[in-house]
């Protein structure tokens, strides 16, 4: 059961910064895995349409110090049961 009306923390306790993604469980009986936008610093707050802390999809590049950015990230996160998830890293290569 996964609840999205609560922030998600992780097994060490940090906030999941993993939105927009999908969940894959690749061999029967193995983890799940969560594959998922990572927004990291965005410094804007409270807009209306989701993602609530990111609205890069919603307002132009030029206005937004958030959106589309080279340092977001594609998150994993690996699970064994759906409820407690471990922080993988960035699946992809730093921006050059």
């Amino acid at each position: 059961y996964i609840d999205n009306t609560a922030p998600r923390r992780d097994a060490h306790g940090a906030l999941m910064d993993v939105h927009d993604g999908n969940v894959a469980q690749w061999q029967p009986d193995g983890l799940f895995h969560w594959y998922g936008m990572g927004y990291r610093d965005c410094p804007l707050r409270h807009v209306l349409l989701p993602p609530q802390d990111c609205p890069g999809i919603w307002v132009p590049v030029s206005q937004n110090p958030c959106g589309f950015r080279l340092d977001h990230a594609v998150q994993l996160y690996t699970s064994p049961d759906l409820v407690e998830w471990t922080y993988r890293g960035d699946v992809l290569p730093p921006a050059v």
